[in-house]
């Protein structure tokens, strides 16, 4: 085994100094607020709260940016998306348009204020687990590696796992209706396949040439799940081609990444608005309600719309740690037991579970609509109130820190060309957008079942110095 000391750059001592004791100043701020928090909703407090987001996401995103010279990163998008989860709605709509969409739904507005505050704890926590002076030691484990190009088992998997998805949704796609199965078998397989292309490709052409069958295949996969209302499996395959390509083959410009942002963002409000129940009568009456729910958008964070509507699960969770108390983690044994196929209902039969005392995102909708409910649909989660009723304001801070930290490292990883390091980066790079609005264990089964299928595919085995 061998430790090889790396410098890849180093900031002045002044500039980091004052990066780090800003981040501190900010999440001593952040415990302060919460400690200060009213008891009752209050814009002026919400708004201390954005402040102290501001500043120390500000340090974190200067120094990253600088340093790295890209936006695709994945502080980046999961900063922003946080901003668009938990200070949107309290700081643009809560005074003006509190009940749209899902936040119809009872939820106990005194949290706000609290909840707020507790976000902004998790965030001032996460960029001081992103800090580094600019000098990083890497530990490197391995010597060498080989991973094979996409093999015609790769092909026979990818064709079997579309064939599933497309048999399991063949009345959708004849009615027009949305829902249905989201085919994440062929999702998961698709990013490793996509991490296969680019990983053995040396520019863009050649992996397009050389992968033309398995491009087609996916294509048609995004286009049919988009068609069906299906947005999360589209973003992560669409989001997985950008990484890859920006770690493999060429850094992708501020100027080309902001443009793809937008397009994205307006493809998949699209998409999210005309999202309907696979219940309704017609297809017809479903494209007519669809179209009229895009016209007339007024305002335009609305674009943001489907991560701003999770900050009512951070209230919901907020109230319900309150007034139940943490769990300590048992909302967690869902995520983990989905790493293996079928663990979940094994455990569940065998404990005599309900689907909400093992899962956070079962919870938040168990908490609205009840027991078998046949007007029940899912509503989302919070990444940090996910964490608060699991181990309170400190496993918050805990939890949050050790995020920045791990993703931080396997950055560095992948800049010192560990291809272990830049498979799990990129499947954390897929999940930045959503994850705010998705529990934390979230990319643990993508990850781990793409890292197996990538040990499957080494045909050079790492030899240790």
């Amino acid at each position: 085994m061998q430790t090889t000391s790396v410098t890849y750059y180093k900031s002045k001592s002044s500039s980091a100094i004052l990066s780090l004791y800003t981040l501190l100043g900010c999440l001593a701020g952040s415990i302060a607020l919460l400690i200060t928090a009213p008891g009752q909703y209050s814009h002026s407090f919400c708004l201390q709260c954005f402040v102290v987001f501001a500043l120390s996401s500000f340090v974190t995103l200067r120094n990253n940016i600088l340093r790295y010279r890209t936006l695709v990163i994945f502080e980046f998008l999961f900063i922003l998306a946080f901003f668009m989860t938990n200070y949107v709605y309290p700081l643009f709509f809560y005074e003006s348009d509190p009940y749209f969409s899902i936040f119809r739904h009872d939820f106990n507005e005194q949290v706000i204020s609290k909840a707020t505050a507790i976000a902004t704890i998790g965030i001032c926590s996460y960029n001081i687990g992103q800090f580094d002076n600019g000098t990083t030691f890497y530990k490197r484990v391995f010597k060498s590696i080989s991973v094979k190009p996409v093999t015609w088992i790769d092909l026979f998997f990818l064709v079997v796992f579309f064939i599933h998805f497309f048999s399991a949704n063949i009345n959708y796609f004849r009615s027009g209706l949305t829902g249905g199965e989201n085919g994440s078998f062929f999702m998961i397989f698709s990013i490793y396949i996509v991490f296969k292309m680019f990983k053995n490709g040396e520019s863009l052409k050649i992996v397009i040439l050389s992968n033309q069958f398995a491009l087609c295949l996916i294509l048609i996969y995004i286009l049919l799940n988009m068609y069906i209302g299906n947005r999360g499996e589209p973003m992560y395959i669409m989001m997985s081609f950008v990484i890859c390509y920006a770690i493999f083959i060429k850094k992708i410009s501020i100027r080309i990444f902001l443009l793809m942002m937008v397009t994205a963002l307006l493809l998949f409000f699209v998409v999210g608005r005309v999202r309907v129940s696979g219940r309704d009568a017609t297809s017809a009456e479903s494209l007519e309600s669809r179209l009229s729910s895009i016209e007339n958008v007024d305002n335009y964070l609305m674009y943001g719309e489907q991560l701003i509507i999770n900050a009512r699960s951070l209230y919901v969770l907020v109230d319900y740690g309150d007034k139940n108390g943490i769990n300590f983690g048992s909302t967690w044994v869902g995520p983990i037991c989905s790493v293996v196929p079928y663990l979940q209902g094994i455990v569940k039969n065998a404990f005599n579970l309900e689907p909400q005392e093992f899962s956070t995102t079962e919870l938040t909708t168990y908490l609205n609509f009840g027991k078998s409910n046949a007007d029940a649909f899912g509503l989302g989660t919070n990444i940090i109130g996910d964490i608060y009723i699991c181990f309170g304001s400190i496993g918050v801070v805990i939890w949050m820190f050790l995020l920045g930290t791990f993703v931080k490292r396997m950055y560095i990883g992948t800049l010192h060309q560990d291809t272990v390091s830049q498979l799990i980066y990129c499947c954390l790079f897929l999940f930045s957008v959503y994850y705010t609005r998705a529990v934390f264990l979230t990319p643990l089964r993508t990850t781990v079942w793409v890292y197996l299928l990538y040990r499957l595919s080494i045909t050079k085995q790492y030899s240790k110095a």
